[in-house]
């Protein structure tokens, strides 16, 4: 039975694919500098889960707390995993909890719905089952079961470290927001909006965009415990990596009811160890002190909605998705010393990557993406002086340069006649101390597919 929960999983594999190989590109020019952007405003909200993971033992001392498979099954229909979850594989001890696969000696059958798949691993996971019903629930949601409506989510874990092992932390149901889905060296957080027979009133045409985010440190996600976050509020997605907020969304509309908590550690088909470990310190969840304000029904309708599960169709008409922008601020530190922060990465672009933000800071490399989805970027620089700009190549050949005035943002606009490739740009506030400060910038483009033919035929001329 393909349900709400398993409708993205059939591209999944395809998505991270086709984009791991941007990962040596732009793993070139991260460096780190003074983290920027408010952390998790803990004080507006109240505990309403926690699971410390304090006592010993297997699955039976979670059981009262927590599923060990999806409620449709112990695999996903339609994805290239190889899994079967089961308790056996879950465990707590010296307070943390693991979540182990371990490779099979002989594959087995296991049939969901009208497939049939022959499992390599057993693994293990966790599906919420919260006591009662979520009490911010609004009121044409279904009742569900285990399910957590607005409200912050956040894990605590060290990641496996095998080839093939992909792990995740995710919220499930009528909508899917994936906080942190992982794999070989990196890690993304998905946004999706499911129809499954009817409607809400989502304002973006496409109905989910991956965005991913990867170390320049060897090891990084393997070896030591990070923290993973969301703060689902009306309107706005925000996601967290140790405490600094790396995407804020809002191209999505979402339908606002309670979704299910899941942890789990998958193996993809080609997953290689006959044995691997996800490592969690803590699962928290926290509520609104306060109910946030949302129309649950919004738009132009045909006629009023009669219920949740017949809601009628709504047509955005004219609806433009909010734009991106990606803020940047330059600012000298306490040693005189030009500093670049990204400040707020708002809607960026689908499928794209980033460099995380270090202990010391976030300086991800200013990607240029020839879409259409692109985000405009700001460099907020403030004070008296105007601001100095020069684009190289990556021999130090100056192709562009200018300058901005002080007391207001410099928003640049790359001309079309720039080809993708790597870029440095130089940035220096005139009539202050100080070395300028260099920065990574890159310009994406996916080549147009054409046949294998005019790949291989002569260049036309002598």
């Amino acid at each position: 039975m393909v349900t709400a929960a398993s409708f993205t999983y059939l591209s999944r594999w395809q998505r991270w694919a086709r984009l791991w190989l941007l990962v040596a590109l732009l793993a070139s020019g991260a460096a780190p500098a003074r983290a920027q952007g408010p952390p998790p405003n803990y004080a507006d909200y109240k505990m309403l889960w926690a699971e410390e993971f304090n006592q010993d033992g297997d699955s039976t001392l979670l059981a009262p707390r927590w599923g060990f498979a999806y409620p449709w099954g112990r695999n996903i229909v339609g994805n290239a995993e190889t899994e079967y979850y089961t308790g056996t594989e879950v465990h707590t001890r010296g307070g943390l909890l693991y979540l182990t696969a371990t490779r099979l000696a002989q594959p087995r059958r296991y049939q969901l719905g009208q497939e049939v798949r022959q499992l390599r691993y057993t693994a293990g996971m966790l599906h919420s089952l919260l006591p009662g019903l979520d009490s911010l629930r609004l009121a044409p949601c279904p009742p569900t079961p285990g399910g957590f409506g607005y409200g912050m989510f956040e894990i605590r874990c060290r990641l496996p470290k095998g080839y093939g092992a992909f792990p995740a932390f995710w919220l499930a149901g009528h909508d899917e927001f994936d906080i942190m889905e992982a794999a070989d060296g990196g890690f993304g957080n998905n946004a999706v909006a499911h129809a499954n027979g009817y409607w809400r009133p989502a304002l973006a045409q496409a109905q989910a965009c991956q965005c991913l985010f990867y170390s320049t440190v060897p090891g990084h996600f393997s070896s030591l415990f990070h923290t993973y976050t969301l703060r689902w509020e009306p309107g706005q997605l925000t996601f967290y990596f140790d405490g600094v907020p790396i995407r804020r969304e809002t191209r999505f509309r979402t339908l606002g009811c309670p979704l299910n908590l899941i942890v789990n550690l998958a193996m993809w088909n080609w997953a290689s160890p006959a044995h691997d470990t996800m490592a969690v310190d803590y699962i928290r969840v926290w509520q609104p002190r306060h109910p946030p304000a949302f129309s649950f029904a919004v738009g132009d309708y045909r006629q009023p909605p009669v219920g949740y599960g017949a809601m009628p169709r709504w047509e955005p008409r004219g609806y433009v998705p909010p734009p991106g922008v990606q803020t940047w601020t330059l600012a000298p530190d306490s040693l005189g010393r030009l500093r670049l922060n990204l400040t707020d990465n708002h809607n960026p672009p689908c499928s794209g990557w980033q460099a995380l933000p270090t202990t010391t800071g976030w300086r991800t490399p200013w990607l240029v993406p020839r879409l259409r989805e692109a985000p405009a970027t700001q460099l907020n620089f403030g004070g008296t002086a105007d601001l100095a700009w020069a684009l190289t190549d990556e021999c130090g050949r100056v192709l562009l340069a200018g300058t901005a005035p002080a007391g207001q943002p410099w928003r640049p606009h790359w001309p079309e006649w720039l080809p993708p490739g790597a870029y440095r740009l130089q940035l220096r506030l005139l009539k202050t101390p100080g070395p300028a400060v260099w920065h990574p910038l890159y310009i994406v483009d996916f080549p147009t597919l054409t046949p294998d033919s005019a790949w291989l035929a002569a260049p036309a001329g002598p």
